[in-house]
């Protein structure tokens, strides 16, 4: 699975305000794609962190390409195996580069939809991938 939300800052989460848009590849190939709301995200502003609307264009359409999404599930497949297991990783994405900025092991049962909580970076998109 892989879920995204557009973004403006490392390190900091959605924190449920806005439900990322979702994919599901059981191989890679994309089987199912959900179009979440993203209504809302949260930006540095300076030194302070604020609550933004999303604009509605960007509301309307997903924030990741096919392309993005079977790359971010290969990788998903490729940490889980390099570290010996399913692991909830936490990516961003800057012009076609994909950035790995963690991955720690999944310690319970993997949700049954996706994730709401995206984590975000300046001027990219970024969220979590499960494979």
């Amino acid at each position: 699975m892989v879920s995204a939300a557009w973004a403006r800052m490392v390190g900091s989460r959605s924190m449920g305000r806005a439900v990322s848009d979702a994919w599901k590849l059981p191989g890679s190939t994309i089987t199912h794609r959900k179009l979440g709301t993203k209504k809302t995200r949260i930006e540095r502003d300076h030194t302070r962190v604020v609550i933004r609307e999303v604009e509605p264009a960007d509301r309307e359409r997903f924030c990741l390409t096919d392309d993005e999404v079977i790359r971010l599930a290969d990788i998903g497949r490729k940490t889980a195996d390099l570290l010996g297991g399913p692991q909830d990783i936490e990516w961003a994405i800057t012009g076609s580069q994909i950035w790995i900025l963690l991955a720690r092991p999944v310690t319970s049962a993997l949700p049954a939809g996706p994730p709401v909580a995206a984590d975000i970076t300046e001027g990219a998109k970024a969220a979590r991938v499960r494979p």
